[in-house]
């Protein structure tokens, strides 16, 4: 826990001079229609504000490195040490649906921290180009600073990157394609390159295709498949890997067909092994493009997250591979962000400074995400309340910045198991409610979850725990259902 103490508050001195209208999580593009609009692009060069000092262009964080390699992870650490909001830049992620297939950041794994620019656009609109990009992010930009947070960027698409961050940007050209990366940038940025050496990576990659597979991949495309749209000409969403990949299978296979034989099986392989070839293409071409940013100029810092990618792979414990990882990869970037933050005279970010509503924010959306749907006014949000009781000791000490002795520790593992005391009681009366739900009479269906959270607990891989979870506890409640759907239809029949 010693890393909260890097908790800083922005100072007044973020620069705010940018004219760009507000853009909110709740507001709308400012580009509705995509596919029906016409757009004309004009062969020149594009500058949205005039060059500024450096020590007065407004201060960012973004987050490089392939599809796969931890961008997500990292952002959501920074922000939850730093006051920041994060905006997404992958062209894919901006699009609602197919979460599992462009392996969208869960609400939980978001740990309560603000993001921008994700599941935002209905899947069937147009497509989002880089300056459609570049003024909705300029926009998310003006909007997070103005209220003295640090934006991070984060996301797999360096094209839209360039796009929001080069001074000079033309619609018409693709920088990658020739020399043509612009040294000068808008911003005074902070670049972190998450990297893993490509074998590890690659291995990674494919066992995260298989798992995405387990965990739901293959249903969530059959809902999505449109044999119309699938013959068209592919747009936005429908560029996603698995996409393409899996409307060749379903042309022959439509969903809803239930018999398999070895000739279906081929065509399924064939097309989960088309999205492994093509998602290591991805990771090549990502490197390669974030290679030509740096050969032009760009200050970008890399962490080396080889070695908990490597634990990952050899099975160790979420435990063990996340305590490598805070130290090869989350403690350095702190450290390179710090810098930004403290170590322009012109910002004076002071760790005794740190405000306890920026900490009490940052817990009351943890809380949040542990009991969603609560509003500020319920008892949860009390002083006293005994969901409190943990964090009280944590809203008194973060912002002193003391270091840790004995008496220290003492309180922060007794808050600690108030925690687990309130959590465990809190579930026996969860039972206890339920059974009284049951001895009334409602007729409650039990499926036994046991299994599947032994697996956990004895460190069983995700997809092994996945296929108990899956006979023991998915398939019973799937014929639960489909008994209550057959009576729906056979009584509309009568």
């Amino acid at each position: 826990m010693t890393e909260l103490n890097f908790l800083p508050t922005i100072s007044d001195h973020f620069t705010t001079t940018s004219t760009s209208p507000s853009f909110s999580r709740h507001s709308h593009f400012p580009f509705t229609n995509l596919r029906t609009r016409q757009r004309t692009h004009h062969p020149v060069s594009v500058r949205m504000n005039q060059s500024r000092p450096q020590n007065l262009k407004e201060k960012i964080v973004v987050i490089l490195g392939a599809t796969g390699a931890g961008k997500s992870r990292l952002s959501v650490d920074l922000a939850t040490r730093f006051p920041s909001e994060i905006i997404n830049s992958d062209k894919i992620q901006v699009y609602k649906g197919l979460d599992i297939t462009t392996n969208q950041i869960t609400i939980p794994d978001r740990r309560g921290v603000p993001h921008h620019l994700l599941g935002y656009l209905p899947s069937d609109d147009g497509e989002l180009t880089a300056g459609d990009f570049r003024v909705a992010a300029s926009n998310a930009v003006s909007d997070i600073t103005s209220r003295k947070k640090l934006p991070i960027i984060a996301g797999g698409s360096n094209t839209f990157v360039h796009a929001l961050l080069a001074e000079r940007f033309d619609p018409e050209i693709d920088p990658f394609g020739s020399s043509s990366v612009c040294r000068e940038l808008r911003y005074n940025c902070c670049f972190i390159w998450v990297d893993v050496s490509e074998t590890v990576l690659f291995e990674y990659l494919l066992k995260r295709v298989d798992e995405m597979m387990c965990s739901g991949m293959f249903e969530e495309l059959s809902g999505f498949y449109d044999p119309v749209k699938a013959s068209a000409t592919r747009f936005g969403i429908r560029k996603a890997i698995g996409v393409p990949e899996f409307d060749g299978y379903f042309k022959m296979y439509p969903p809803g067909e239930k018999k398999w034989d070895t000739v279906r099986r081929a065509a399924y392989d064939k097309a989960v092994e088309e999205i492994k070839e093509n998602t290591l293409r991805l990771a090549k071409r990502q490197r390669v493009k974030i290679e030509k940013m740096r050969d032009a100029g760009w200050d970008i810092k890399r962490v080396d997250a080889t070695a908990s990618f490597r634990a990952i792979m050899m099975g160790r414990s979420r435990r063990e591979w996340g305590e490598i990882w805070k130290e090869q990869v989350l403690e350095p970037s702190v450290k390179i962000v710090n810098r930004l933050c403290v170590g322009d005279r012109a910002l004076r970010v002071s760790l005794e400074a740190c405000r306890r509503d920026d900490v009490l924010g940052y817990v009351r959306r943890a809380l949040r995400v542990l009991r969603p749907g609560e509003s500020e006014c319920d008892p949860i949000w009390d002083p006293e309340s005994y969901w409190c009781a943990g964090v009280r000791w944590l809203l008194q000490n973060v912002p002193t910045g003391e270091k840790w002795d004995t008496v220290r520790r003492a309180a922060y593992d007794k808050a600690v198991e108030e925690i687990k005391e309130n959590t465990l009681r809190l579930a026996k009366r969860q039972r206890v409610k339920i059974e009284k739900m049951r001895d009334a009479g409602w007729d409650i269906k039990r499926v036994d979850a046991t299994a599947s959270f032994r697996a956990i607990m004895m460190g069983r891989s995700r997809r092994e725990w996945g296929e108990i979870w899956k006979e023991q506890v998915l398939e019973p409640s799937v014929k639960i259902v489909n008994r209550l759907l057959v009576e729906k239809i056979t009584k509309c029949v009568r």
